[in-house]
């Protein structure tokens, strides 16, 4: 799948709100995630696939979708910072409430309904929707989803919530998104913007070694200092972008680093080479972001069949997909599915998945997205008038 990062891009190729690779790493991103939450339940490293894929290809594949997690980082870095210096051209005039209320109307209509969703199935008793014995109340959850704070109660609780779990990774980019206008106006030079996303990707490592993960504690993992260098990175990658410029063949230098990261996913795992393979995957990420073409407005780009579309979705992917699992996993056990089963039971997953994020993206979450925007930016103008 990695190959799809690659590839000349022709005239007339991206429309100019989007750019397709981004939309592929996100979507590699997205269906790593989804791979490894199916192997911890299903565990694809056992029967069918271990029967036709190579062990040392299928259990990296399988098992590193943290690394996914930590490719979103990178691009949420990357993003940001990009689309702030093209609306202001300067980072110190970023405008506070416009900047808010494009993240709240993105990030809180989805959240909201993943948290109603999960709430009515845990209200019927299903397995896989009630906390464990040494849960915090509900106020506490509820709080640290909307405070930012819930991979702060997944370091102190430990995997808690088999569904909203999976929420600690939205809670360093919220702080992230948070803190980022505030970072921007107090420094007001991007060279120091600069300078402090670089002192922040030299720590990073550092303090995943010293908090590398033993098998016990998850501090090394969901911290956010374990998780910024990777947005530090992106953010990086964008301001150079900006300033500097990147000559045309640079694109031919993204089918490379996309094999490069192929074979980063497939040599680190996870879980013992959690500071240098994090800092690498995160690296070359930030790489192709920097090299790759930019946004053009002409249309008729080379777009793979899956993964742009699978990264368009992968925000309301990530939310709801557990929660299909969840039920997946109430209804059938591994023994049940059989030889052949499992690999249906995969695939009708990612199906699924898609189908459902699809749906919520466009009746629901899109069209309060734009509403929002247009209500309170409309809002403040008022009120700037008046």
């Amino acid at each position: 799948m990695f190959v799809f990062l690659g590839g000349v891009l022709p005239q007339n190729s991206i429309p100019v709100s989007r750019n397709v690779i981004v939309d592929r790493i996100r979507g590699i991103s997205i269906l790593l995630v989804l791979t490894l939450h199916f192997q911890t339940a299903y565990s694809l490293t056992e029967g069918f696939f271990a029967d036709f894929i190579p062990k040392w290809i299928l259990e990296p594949l399988a098992g590193n979708g943290s690394y996914g997690v930590t490719m979103f980082f990178v691009v949420s870095g990357y993003l940001i910072t990009l689309r702030t210096l093209r609306r202001y051209r300067i980072l110190a005039d970023i405008n506070f409430r416009e900047f808010y209320t494009f993240r709240i109307a993105r990030i809180i209509p989805c959240v909201v309904l993943m948290v109603f969703v999960y709430f009515v199935f845990h209200q019927m008793n299903l397995p896989y929707f009630v906390s464990n014995a040494v849960s915090p109340s509900w106020p506490i959850i509820l709080g640290s989803i909307f405070t930012f704070t819930h991979n702060v109660l997944v370091e102190k609780y430990g995997y808690f919530n088999y569904c909203l779990n999976v929420l600690w990774s939205l809670s360093i980019e919220e702080v992230f998104y948070f803190a980022f206008p505030i970072v921007c106006v107090t420094l007001k030079s991007t060279r120091q913007v600069l300078l402090l996303a670089t002192i922040v990707i030299g720590y990073g490592p550092l303090f995943r070694f010293q908090h590398r993960y033993d098998g016990t504690d998850v501090y090394g993992l969901y911290a956010y200092s374990s998780c910024f260098d990777a947005i530090a990175i992106g953010c990086c990658a964008a301001i150079l972008k900006h300033k500097l410029i990147v000559p045309t063949w640079s694109n031919r230098l993204v089918l490379p680093l996309g094999l490069a990261l192929a074979a980063m996913i497939l040599r680190f795992h996870y879980w013992y080479d959690l500071t240098i393979g994090f800092s690498a995957i995160a690296l070359c990420t930030g790489l192709i972001l920097f090299f790759m073409r930019a946004e053009r407005k002409d249309a008729g780009a080379r777009k793979s069949i899956l993964l742009q579309p699978i990264g368009k979705l992968s925000y309301e992917i990530y939310l709801f997909h557990i929660i299909i699992l969840a039920l997946l996993r109430g209804k059938l056990t591994e023994t049940e599915l059989g030889y052949y089963g499992k690999p249906l039971l995969f695939f009708c997953f990612l199906a699924g998945s898609f189908l459902i994020s699809y749906l919520i993206s466009r009746f629901y979450s899109e069209p309060l997205n734009v509403g929002l925007r247009r209500f309170l930016i409309s809002k403040s103008k008022t009120e700037l008038a008046g």
